[in-house]
């Protein structure tokens, strides 16, 4: 299974340490954008499904702004045409979203999917699988972590791990494959540039450059 990005590699050191929005959890979302990326963050996904279309679009076009200065990517959860109209890097679409090799061959950007079965697959840019861990914002069944091992076998593009993950036991999936792994509530609760320099920490010592 192949994506479309020219250098996986180079993808996947963008993918190391990806945040996901909360606003449980962020009380300012520029200023915690900053902090995290200054901690280590190397992706960012807003994940707003509450707000209006053109309050969406004036939020990600602001993040935008301020990642212009940070290597990093940015992502969209669930919306490819608020993520071509903000300038964004891609869009992030859950299992029962949009057909993700549709989505690029339509709008062109880099395309991320979340998988909890093999059945899940399909030719995108990157997946998300989980959660392996009790998680607030990935609530439901836990896959084994077993499940992850299997997948980064089977397949040649990048492979992150989402919910639940902390500082504490993120190693757990990095040492099954993963390239990265996706934070939302162990990055955006309390110091949120400390956490990100713990989570990155991880990260550094379990997967290759």
């Amino acid at each position: 299974m192949q994506g479309s990005f020219q250098d996986l590699n180079t993808l996947r050191s963008k993918l190391l340490l990806y945040g996901i929005t909360d606003r449980r959890y962020i009380r300012d979302l520029r200023r915690a954008i900053r902090e995290a990326l200054d901690g280590g963050v190397t992706a960012i996904q807003i994940r707003e499904k509450e707000l209006a279309d053109g309050e969406l679009l004036r939020e990600v076009e602001e993040v935008k702004r301020i990642m212009e200065r940070y290597d990093a990517l940015l992502f969209v959860n669930d919306r490819p045409d608020i993520a071509v109209l903000s300038g964004a890097d891609g869009v992030h679409l859950g299992k029962e979203d949009l057909p993700g090799k549709r989505v690029k061959e339509t709008f062109g950007i880099l395309v991320g999917k979340t998988v909890k079965r093999m059945e899940d697959l399909e030719e995108v840019d990157y997946l998300a699988c989980g959660p392996f861990f009790p998680s607030s914002t990935k609530p439901g069944s836990l896959l084994p972590i077993s499940f992850l091992q299997e997948l980064t076998g089977k397949v040649t593009i990048p492979v992150i791990a989402v919910g639940g993950i902390t500082h504490e036991n993120a190693y757990l999936v990095l040492e099954k494959g993963a390239c990265g792994i996706a934070v939302s509530r162990s990055l955006f609760e309390g110091d949120v540039y400390e956490n990100a320099k713990k989570l990155r920490k991880v990260v550094e010592e379990y997967v290759a450059h």
